[in-house]
């Protein structure tokens, strides 16, 4: 399987922030989000090759019960599902962060929570309404909704999105994460505008900005 890179953080965004995990970080990408905030993983060549022991051996040397494997996109690598049954089985609680665009029954059926993107219209990619149906039906007790909001036009398709999958949400399921787009400063006054539409809006969404980028700064990686 191919490897970014393997590292142990603080989670630093959505709804399991702060809990200490061990990240594996895929490499390459289909999608091709304008925004992505992690485009040296969207090489399929970058990082190096490790077989499913060598990375079971990194993961229990960090010693942390939580894991998150990343990417990238993680659905598109050969092996992913031996890995996870394997991680699953050591009794980790695993983690699966994927775009959304994506489905995977028989790797989501084993995960212990799943991330999924609902791609906003400042990515560049068109949501897979489908797909996130079969999703909300199958899979709503073990999972995250995350929107990366980038401007009003960005947050009026999360509304739509929300009222569009309400009889399947549950209460504060959807994520907010408003947009810091690498080497770049969070615009604050934006996120302001934000919380304030929210409140406006009486969802019940939540807002998360990324801690790690204002602990590290926005050009930190392995974080």
């Amino acid at each position: 399987m191919r490897i970014y890179s393997i590292f142990k953080a603080i989670e630093g965004e959505g709804s399991e922030i702060g809990i200490p995990k061990t990240f594996i970080r895929t490499v390459g990408c289909p999608v091709g989000c304008k925004n992505c905030d992690t485009p040296e993983a969207l090489n399929r060549n970058a990082g190096k090759e490790m077989s499913e022991q060598e990375i079971i051996e990194t993961v229990e040397n960090f010693g942390l019960k939580y894991i998150t494997i990343t990417g990238g996109e993680p659905l598109i690598q050969p092996g992913l599902y031996s890995l996870v049954t394997s991680i699953v089985n050591r009794g980790y609680h695993t983690s699966l962060e994927t775009s959304g665009q994506l489905f995977d029954e028989n790797i989501f059926n084993i995960v212990d929570f799943i991330s999924i993107d609902a791609k906003t219209p400042s990515t560049g990619v068109k949501c897979d309404l489908k797909i996130h149906k079969d999703v909300l039906e199958k899979y709503c007790n073990k999972l995250q909704i995350k929107c990366v909001v980038n401007d009003l036009t960005d947050f009026a398709f999360v509304v739509n999105y929300y009222n569009y999958f309400k009889e399947f949400l549950k209460l504060n399921q959807m994520v907010i994460t408003p947009c810091w787009e690498v080497k770049k400063d969070l615009d604050k006054n934006f996120v302001k505008v934000l919380i304030e539409k929210i409140l406006e809006s009486k969802l019940p969404i939540r807002v998360i900005i990324q801690q790690h980028k204002i602990i590290y700064g926005p050009k930190a990686t392995n974080v």
